[in-house]
Order: structure tokens, then C-alpha cells, then sequence
């Protein structure tokens, strides 16, 4: 990458599923996952794993498409599947997106149990031990695999590599930049907007920090209840 020749080098290598259970929700591991066939949604979609036995657990800390429609894909393919969530509902963002209720009734229609407000507390051989967040409740789901979608990890080795003290000098590049799932995992609305970003404002005098912009949708003011930062709609007549 270096030795192409580019003044300036933008790195968009994405990001990939955690394998060990790594979530938001409690900033760590789910113990256990070395024990039993943990899977990423890349290994189900993209390597076309196939899961050997019936029962299978779909584990979501992410809280959008990706659990809930791994958890349709198995039980189209004849797996016994539980859905297994600490959120209140269901992939809570689809409720934004209008979805929720298809896909809810989608997976009752595929015999698909769902359990919310719940999390993997460990995984043995056979089993995922899950604990309910308000009582502590305790239960034991037959799990012959364990299919994780709790968080993304960036891919952002190529950067570390090529930002190395003195690579980008001894190449000639006026700098690097990290964009999209790479620099943090986001949604891909997100992710387009940080290299839209970025590429407008590759000739100012520090690219790195994004220029002031105007809201597309401004906020009212408290006060008058006119548009703020507008001379126009904001004067008194």
C-alpha cells in the first residue's frame, strides 16, 4: 500500500463478529465459548457453515437485523432455535425501521422461542446457561451450537501497520487516515457519511477533524420557537 505512490492513504478495511461473545452490555467474554461451536454470522452467510445437531442458540447484544434474521435462516434450515437477548424487546432498532412486528410474527410462524432481557451467563459442552437481569432466574438451553451476533471488531491491523513512526515519511504520504467500521464499527449510514466526509475535506488543513456543518433538520429555539441560527426565520417583525 505504501509503495503505491498516494500522498494521502484512506483505510476502510471494515470489521468482523466477534467469535468469543464480546458485547456491549457487560464489556466482556461470555465464558465458556471454547467449549462448544461458537459461530459468526460470517461463518453461517459467508463460510456456509453447517451446524451439526438440532438445537441451536442465537445470542443478540446487537439489537438490529442480524440476530433475528440468522435466527429465521436456522429455523428454515429445520434447527430448533431460541433467541436469546438482554434488550427489553426483540432487535429493539426495528422497531425505528417499522419491522418489529413482520419479523416477530415471522419467527413465531418458525416456532423460533425468543427470550428477552436475558443473557449467557456461560456456555458448557451442551448447553447455554442463561440468567434472566431482573430476578437472576437461572435456566439450561439445550444448545448443540451457539450463533453470536453481540459485537463488531474492528479490522484496523493494516492501519497500526502502515502508521508505523516514519513509514508514511519514508514513503512520501502527507498522512493516513482511518474511516467507517475499521475506525469503529457503525451502521452503514454512518460509515458512508465518514468517507463522504472525509473526502470533502481532504484539502483542508486538518482532514482528521470534521468541519462544522449545518444541521439538515434544525433545532427550534426554547424561546421564540423559530428556527436558531437563522437570521431570517429568527428576526421579530
Amino acid at each position: 500500500m505504501l509503495s503505491y505512490g498516494a500522498d494521502y492513504l484512506v483505510v476502510a478495511t471494515g470489521s468482523s463478529w466477534a467469535r468469543d461473545g464480546l458485547n456491549g452490555i457487560t464489556q466482556r467474554p461470555i465464558s465458556g465459548t471454547e467449549r462448544q461451536p461458537a459461530l459468526t454470522p460470517e461463518d453461517l452467510m459467508v463460510g456456509q457453515v453447517e451446524i451439526q445437531g438440532e438445537h441451536v442458540v442465537v445470542y443478540d447484544t446487537d439489537g438490529y437485523y442480524m440476530g433475528v434474521s440468522l435466527a429465521e435462516h436456522l429455523a428454515m434450515q429445520g434447527k430448533r432455535v431460541v433467541y436469546v437477548t438482554p434488550w427489553d424487546t426483540m432487535a429493539p432498532y426495528m422497531r425505528k425501521t417499522l419491522e418489529e412486528q413482520r419479523m416477530y410474527e415471522r419467527l413465531l410462524s418458525l416456532n423460533v422461542r425468543i427470550i428477552t432481557q436475558t443473557s449467557i451467563s456461560e456456555m458448557s459442552e451442551n448447553h447455554a446457561h442463561i440468567e434472566n437481569l431482573w430476578t437472576g432466574q437461572r435456566e439450561d438451553l439445550a444448545s448443540d451450537a451457539l450463533v453470536l451476533a453481540t459485537q463488531r471488531v474492528s479490522d484496523d491491523a493494516l492501519f497500526r501497520a502502515i502508521s508505523e513512526p516514519g513509514r508514511l515519511e519514508e514513503a512520501g504520504a502527507k498522512g493516513a487516515f482511518l474511516i467507517g467500521d475499521a475506525y469503529a464499527p457503525v451502521m452503514i449510514a454512518q460509515a458512508i457519511f465518514h468517507g463522504h466526509r472525509l473526502a470533502r475535506e481532504l484539502d483542508t488543513e486538518d482532514p482528521s477533524t470534521p468541519l462544522p456543518y449545518i444541521r439538515e433538520r434544525r433545532l427550534a429555539d426554547r424561546e421564540t420557537y423559530q428556527f436558531a441560527n437563522n437570521p431570517v426565520l429568527s428576526s421579530t417583525p
